[in-house]
């Protein structure tokens, strides 16, 4: 983490988010983590997965293929996703190990 401290993961899921255009799409292999405060997206993550990203003017974008999948817009050093997660969609996929990879980290 930023502080150089570890946090631990208690499972990993799969969430659905409602995005700015109102498609619900699915976010796998999340990574549970309570002592975060925020809730993150690692873009290094979909890279690895094929994404691209853009920033300008304040406002990212994440694109697979032509598609934009994700939008945010810059709120001081963060940006924040223009979207909303699907209530009630959570699908618990694995939980036993505690010691998961941090440095992989998605939290949602």
């Amino acid at each position: 983490m930023g502080n150089n401290m570890p946090c631990k993961t208690i499972g990993i899921e799969s969430i659905k988010i409602r995005m700015h255009d109102n498609i619900v799409r699915t976010l796998s292999n999340v990574r549970h983590v309570p002592d975060l405060k925020k809730n993150l997206i690692s873009l290094g993550t979909l890279d690895s997965n094929g994404y691209k990203f853009s920033a300008e003017g304040r406002a990212l974008k994440v694109s697979k293929c032509s598609l934009v999948v994700i939008k945010g817009k810059k709120v001081n050093t963060f940006y924040i996703l223009q979207g909303s997660t699907v209530k009630g969609a959570v699908a618990v996929s694995m939980s036993e190990n505690s010691d998961l990879d941090t440095t992989r980290l998605w939290h949602m």
